[in-house]
């Protein structure tokens, strides 16, 4: 189960309810967002690579700064070896091993440059895009009816909004040498379905939102107070998790950021009852092992070798019997099921009028 599942849940939402009560919610800013609108079926795409573009940039002016491994390359465990489709055979897995190179190969270039211009922002936000579909992938299951070969399409028009709002995000109070790219928290991001972070600049932990409104509601502040939880422990652990002390949301649409200390939180009486609780729910007496992050600073990342994928293992296959999966090309963010003919019960009869 998520984290974000998780905090959603009736007995926690109440518990961290009580908590955030002193917590004094910012009124949302004039209507000047940097980016309109987004395709419904496509919004939750272009978070992610916003997330993805901001984590790029800021890797190449912090090189010292450690980064986690992209999610994205977990994609490869799910996509299968072969899918049968209307026009032949497939192989999903080959094309994210493709497309990884691609762009494993982009954002090294994009990351040694000491100057950035608007052929190389647009290749990074190109790269970033088709990384997230990747990540989209690993995050939820993999589902054939949903499939098609252009999953990882880049839309030009979705280039220019990721571009636009990377050129409107605040970059120098992100800009840090002892920051953190998506950090992930060993043991316990495991307890709850592999949660990730966004980013730690300075002592601040910042959570990324591209929703239409820059309203800091209960839900962010919810999830934001789980990965503060999830940092204090993981520090436990790890000594190179920097210590917390402020919590933030940054909307790129907006550009807007807002952030308050986290001592209004760890002030609380009921705070450390609260934080032994929430570990006692979410790992249910499990003693799982000490795992440190499997980070590495960026300049080290440059250092190394780039991946490579060798060809597509035989034991990958896809598990659905063969009549499922033809004629199910479909454009995969509808997460739509082919709709099945429906039966004629009986032939209608035409009404015939009468003629003098």
């Amino acid at each position: 189960m998520s984290l974000k599942r998780v905090v959603e849940q009736s007995t926690v939402r109440s518990r961290l309810n009580l908590l955030l009560q002193s917590v004094v919610r910012p009124r949302p800013p004039a209507d000047v967002r940097v980016m309109r609108s987004v395709h419904r079926n496509r919004a939750g795409l272009l978070g992610t690579a916003v997330d993805y573009a901001l984590r790029f940039e800021l890797g190449r002016r912090c090189p010292h700064a450690l980064e986690e491994r992209w999610v994205a390359y977990g994609s490869l465990a799910a996509l299968p070896g072969e899918l049968i489709t209307q026009t032949g055979s497939s192989s999903p897995w080959e094309l994210g091993a493709r497309i990884l190179q691609d762009a494993e190969r982009v954002i090294r270039a994009y990351r040694r440059l000491t100057t950035v211009g608007a052929k190389d922002l647009q290749a990074m936000a190109e790269a970033a895009l088709s990384v997230s579909a990747l990540d989209l992938v690993c995050r939820a299951p993999f589902n054939s009816y949903t499939w098609n070969e252009d999953f990882a399409r880049v839309d030009p028009r979705e280039v220019d909004k990721v571009r636009r709002m990377l050129e409107h995000a605040p970059l120098d109070e992100f800009t840090t040498q002892g920051g953190l790219l998506n950090p992930t928290f060993g043991r316990y991001s495991r307890a709850v379905g592999g949660a990730d972070a966004d980013l730690i600049a300075d002592g601040t932990l910042f959570e990324i939102k591209t929703t239409q409104e820059a309203r800091v509601t209960l839900e962010h502040l919810r999830q934001l107070r789980g990965y503060f939880l999830l940092t204090r422990a993981m520090r436990r652990d790890d000594p190179r998790v920097p210590p917390i002390s402020n919590l933030g949301i940054y909307f790129p649409r907006y550009g807007f950021t807002w952030r308050f200390a986290a001592q209004v939180l760890t002030s609380n009486p009921a705070f450390d009852e609260m934080e032994a609780w929430f570990f006692q729910r979410i790992m249910g007496g499990r003693a799982l092992p000490v795992r440190f992050m499997e980070m590495r600073s960026v300049r080290d990342w440059l250092k190394s070798r780039p991946r490579k994928f060798g060809p597509r293992p035989d034991s990958i296959g896809s598990t659905l019997p063969e009549e499922e999966l033809r004629g199910i090309l479909i454009n995969r963010f509808a997460n739509k099921r082919p709709r099945k003919a429906k039966k004629r019960t009986g032939v209608r009869k035409r009404s015939v009028k009468k003629t003098r």
